[in-house]
């Protein structure tokens, strides 16, 4: 048995914007090179300190189980031009932490606990330096394949790039990630179903059905998980002066079609209410582009809270056309601080990707084969 992870993005015609995923990517690999053959021995702190890492299993177990009909994909529209800032992430160097990046970009009071791991053993084992949970995961002497691949836009590294790679590479069982927002967006469910995860998609999609042979498992979007909350309570206390006195916009993409729609809201309103926990905000509240609810909403927390001070927060995985140009102008006139930013290149996305991977290698070492069918769940 031979495990490789697959990591799908949108994809970007903006060299930087690529880079900025592949960089993540390659942290996330990092991250995961403990499983070199000989067993060697690795210490990785998820968030900034391994020990609170450890102390912070299981807090939130109820993100890392999410019903296999929450398919989805991010707000970034098909073409959308986008870039980020410089990548801050976690590193495994001669088994010991380090944060990477600029101090700028690293988290202002973020949680450096693994939330919602569902093996306290495989997270305390990598957080404490022991022998890693992965490699017992995987099998002995036995390396963990991390590929990136795009839904679109970059030639040579779309999805079936990778998959075709990580087979090459021998991969026998593979999990597909996707680095996508919300469940209610429509890129994961046509992703799914295209790499046979399921076998219809819940709309109709221009993809073709992806030529794979490894036993597939379709991972979850960002959702409304703590390590999205950690990114983007930094970025909102960057436009907070006084927290308790301000409300939270939280403003994504979102869906014109119904079941979508619901999921969006759903989520981003579960994404504000963890935001305004962390940073301490008085009141919260969620918007969506499509359906345009961004005015109602402020109006909203202005009509609980008058005269208190609003701070918005783009939740996209990107920036970009969306994060600079069009939310801007759905919140002009409105009155609110807005700081345009995004999820990635923050150090918590590859703490995400990284604890998605364990979830799933330690239900490898425990099913074997078994239960591991192309059925999308983890």
């Amino acid at each position: 048995m031979k495990p490789g992870i697959l990591v799908i993005s949108h994809g970007s015609r903006e060299k930087e914007w690529v880079e900025r995923v592949e960089e993540t990517v390659a942290e996330a690999r990092r991250a995961l090179s403990g499983l070199q053959p000989g067993g060697r021995k690795t210490q990785t702190a998820f968030g900034r300190n391994a020990d609170a890492a450890a102390k912070g299993v299981g807090d939130e177990g109820a993100c890392a189980g999410r019903a296999t009909d929450e398919r989805a994909a991010d707000g970034n529209a098909a073409g959308e031009r986008a870039d980020s800032g410089s990548t801050a992430v976690v590193r495994a160097v001669n088994g010991s932490a380090t944060g990477g990046s600029s101090t700028d970009e690293r988290a202002v009071g973020s949680r450096s606990r693994v939330e919602g791991a569902t093996d306290e053993r495989a997270v305390e084992s990598i957080a404490t330096g022991e022998e890693s949970g992965v490699q017992g995961a995987a099998g002995e002497g036995t390396a963990v394949e991390v590929e990136g691949a795009y839904l679109e836009l970059v030639e040579g590294r779309l999805i079936q790039d990778g998959i075709d790679r990580l087979e090459a590479a021998g991969v026998t069982h593979l999990l597909a990630i996707p680095l996508f927002l919300s469940t209610g967006s429509t890129h994961v469910d046509e992703i799914g179903w295209a790499l046979g995860a399921y076998p219809k998609p819940r709309r109709e999609t221009e993809l073709q059905r992806m030529r794979v042979r490894a036993r597939l498992t379709y991972g979850r979007p960002l959702a409304n998980d703590p390590e999205v909350a950690d990114a983007l309570a930094d970025l909102a206390a960057r436009a907070s002066a006084n927290p308790a006195d301000e409300s939270l916009l939280v403003i994504g993409h979102g869906s014109d079609e119904p079941w979508f729609c619901e999921a969006w809201e759903r989520e981003l309103r579960g994404l504000a209410d963890r935001i305004a926990e962390r940073v301490g905000f008085a009141d919260a509240a969620a918007a969506t582009l499509r359906p345009d609810l961004v005015a109602q909403q402020a109006k909203r927390l202005r009509n609980r809270r008058p005269g208190s001070r609003i701070v918005a927060v783009p939740a996209f995985v990107s920036g970009g056309y969306f994060t600079a140009k069009v939310v801007p102008e759905r919140l002009a006139g409105l009155g609110c601080a807005y700081v345009p930013g995004s999820i990635i290149p923050h150090p918590r996305v590859t703490d995400w990707i990284v604890r998605q991977a364990l979830e799933w290698l330690e239900q490898l070492k425990r099913t074997g084969d078994a239960g591991m069918e192309n059925d999308g769940t983890t």
